[in-house]
């Protein structure tokens, strides 16, 4: 199922029920009511919000699964010869640990500056 897809059908069903016509972005008539260009009801604004905080709530969801695939592809890089997850390496190696917030470009420097070795030796037909 598409996310994005049935978001959007709920809120096209919204405009419908609302009989708001044209129906522009969430984003949008939300700005336009609070700057005075439409008019809409409180109901309708709150409801405008709470729809975009669920909107957001999808965007960073998506966001995430792609940056836990591309953290996963470089432990398949640094650490597949290792077994250890990521955590539990840094911390036994260099004795600090890292957050779950970390970012891909974060993890990958450390990757980079801490492992370098081990994409040459532990997986010596890769790296030509």
């Amino acid at each position: 199922m598409d996310t994005y897809k049935v978001l959007t059908k709920i809120y096209e069903t919204w405009g419908e029920i609302n009989r708001i016509s044209p129906l522009p972005s969430a984003d949008d008539l939300r700005s336009d009511a609070l700057h005075g260009r439409t008019s809409i009801s409180n109901k309708q604004i709150k409801w405008l919000e709470k729809f975009q905080r669920v909107w957001a709530i999808a965007e960073d969801h998506e966001n995430r699964l792609d940056e836990q695939e591309k953290c996963m592809m470089l432990w398949h890089d640094y650490m597949e010869w290792d077994k250890r997850g990521f955590q539990e390496f840094f911390i036994e190696e260099f004795g600090f640990s890292i957050n779950d917030d970390i970012t891909y470009k974060q993890l990958k420097l450390l990757c980079e500056v801490l492992i370098p070795h081990a994409k040459t030796y532990y997986h010596p037909k890769r790296s030509k």
